[in-house]
């Protein structure tokens, strides 16, 4: 599930690459909120929100855990 963000960096320089990956990550979170709204018989807009909420939750706590942590630990 990790390739979706990487795919681009593959392809394309970073400035250009790094939007084409937050498209592609959010697709992917579509899809497997559908999937998983399919599979748990759930409202399938609910669902999607969900999964779409906790991904952009988790990558913002990454990112500031990746950006804080160092500061703190002094590098």
């Amino acid at each position: 599930g990790s390739i979706f963000p990487l795919i681009s960096y593959f392809f394309f320089p970073v400035p250009v690459a790094l939007p084409i990956s937050l498209v592609l990550t959010f697709i992917a979170l579509v899809i497997v909120g559908v999937i998983k709204g399919k599979l748990a018989s759930m409202n399938l807009l609910r669902s999607v929100v969900e999964i779409v909420v906790i991904g952009v939750v988790s990558a913002g706590g990454g990112y500031v855990l990746g950006t804080v942590v160092p500061h703190l630990l002094g590098y």
